[in-house]
């Protein structure tokens, strides 16, 4: 057995990655789960290599795996994320929290596809290395220097598929993080034009950070290249979960939806390949000899000539059934994963138990994608923290996050303003019931006033009305 390294995975962490796989290959569309070959599409016994990867190359994905995660990660955020009671500092980290010019709804995009992927999130909330800074300059910095070079906290994401090792422990009822590592990628140059990627692992104390490079010749020890202090005196990360198993451990809350999609793909594939079959006709041929059969050339102009006056052709055609059957198959698998993606929306009596006193008091269930929303409202909070904390400051008593967590299940219909529309032309909804709705789903603006938008749309109608000519009065002059 191979020595461990830093590099080398935990066991929590490998669990998790092989639930991970499928819904990693599937949000990466049709061209990763053709890539994965055999491992989500099996090959026929009877089936040659050839005959296998046509079909598997002509096989295309229903991603409603990545589709349902869109829909739902952008369902919070219709709304904009605002804060409780900030300061002039928290403002600015919203504005910008990753210094790449990402403000916190973007950032919060993100956070949220990693939720209904692995099952939970993290970011570590990391500041400037200063002393390198003054060192440049010769000198200590101003409050004036700190401004211009942007030198404030700010949010690194931490991939879930990264971070691969943690040690923690429990410490007045409070879980604290002894050692986290997390897996990097560089980019360096190779030569005069080339370049190369190469693999780091950072680890994360209390008191100080490392860094590995991978080596030069592959199953040795990992070379220490760099070691810089942790002044907070804590780890720096924050984890929100969607589907937490245990500390950093998770899984996927849509991965019962992953495996349907995948239960798509195989029986899509094979609808496919039936329909060629189906459209490509079969000649059958009897009272021939073999070397009759052999000479034969087909075509529209052609024509079977036979001295064996009992031989004869036919063209053997399939059913269908089994078309008809696959294709329903289809449609009922689509239909369960849009259950599956709207039961996220549904509020239910076993979430409710697990959401926030607040909630539990007044009795109110909850949805799960409301849930995994309200601990990432909580995971900002810790992150807003963990800034004050280098910043040497306190958050004001009252600070808060708040995301939008008026969620509707219409959300992941195929059309839900299809449905909207079609209720109002049979009058069973009002017109004001119709603006209501569009404005839920984005195509009106949250400023539009619905109730002063039909008075001027009557207006407009009456003033329109107005100006139509009096025939009458027109053919008495």
């Amino acid at each position: 057995m191979a020595e461990a390294t830093v590099n080398s995975a935990i066991a929590a962490y490998d669990d998790m990655a092989g639930h991970w796989a499928l819904p990693v290959a599937l949000k990466g569309g049709t061209l990763d789960m053709q890539a994965a070959k055999t491992t989500y599409l099996p090959q026929f016994g009877s089936e040659g290599d050839t005959q296998y990867d046509d079909r598997r190359e002509s096989s295309v994905l229903y991603n409603a795996f990545g589709r349902t995660i869109a829909v739902l990660s952008g369902e919070p955020l219709r709304k904009p994320i605002t804060l409780t009671d900030p300061s002039a500092k928290d403002e600015e980290i919203a504005s910008d929290v990753d210094l790449a010019g990402r403000d916190i709804n973007a950032y919060a995009g993100q956070l949220l596809d990693d939720l209904l992927t692995f099952g939970k999130a993290h970011f570590f909330v990391a500041y400037p290395n200063t002393r390198d800074i003054e060192a440049r300059n010769g000198r200590a910095l101003t409050m004036r220097d700190e401004i211009d070079l942007q030198v404030r906290p700010y949010f690194v994401r931490a991939d879930s598929q990264n971070v691969i090792g943690w040690r923690g422990r429990r410490q007045d009822g409070v879980e604290v993080l002894d050692r986290v590592r997390v897996r990097e990628v560089d980019v360096e140059e190779s030569g005069n034009w080339g370049e190369k990627q190469v693999k780091y692992v950072r680890v994360y104390y209390p008191d100080h950070i490392e860094r590995y490079r991978q080596p030069e010749k592959a199953g040795s020890q990992w070379p220490l290249v760099e070691s810089v202090e942790n002044t907070l005196g804590y780890v720096p990360l924050v984890t929100v979960y969607a589907k937490r198993l245990a500390l950093m451990t998770a899984y996927s809350p849509l991965e019962d939806l992953a495996w349907v999609n995948l239960q798509h793909w195989q029986s899509s594939s094979d609808q496919h390949n039936i329909l060629h079959m189906a459209r490509t006709y079969l000649l059958a041929l009897y009272g021939w000899e073999p070397d009759d059969a052999s000479t034969i050339d087909i075509g529209v102009t052609k024509a079977l000539v036979n001295r064996n006056t009992d031989a004869h052709a036919e063209v053997v055609e399939h059913s269908g059934a089994a078309i008809e059957a696959g294709r329903q198959q289809l449609i009922d698998l689509q239909e369960q994963m849009r259950s599956l993606g709207t039961d996220m929306l549904t509020p239910r009596p076993d979430v409710s138990v697990t959401a926030t006193q607040v909630q539990i008091d007044k009795g109110e269930m909850i949805s799960e994608l409301q849930l995994i929303t309200h601990n990432l409202e909580a995971g900002f909070e810790q992150g807003f923290a963990i800034a004050a904390d280098w910043q040497a400051r306190k958050l004001s008593e009252g600070f808060a996050v708040n995301i939008n967590q008026e969620f509707t299940p219409a959300a992941l219909s195929t059309s839900p303003l299809k449905d909207v529309q079609s209720l109002y032309g049979l009058g069973k909804i009002t017109g004001r019931r119709l603006l209501i709705e569009h404005k839920r789903y984005g195509v009106l603006s949250d400023d539009v006033d619905v109730d002063q938008e039909l008075a001027d749309a009557a207006e407009e109608s009456d003033l329109e009305g107005s100006f139509e000519p009096d025939l009458e009065d027109e053919e008495g002059v």
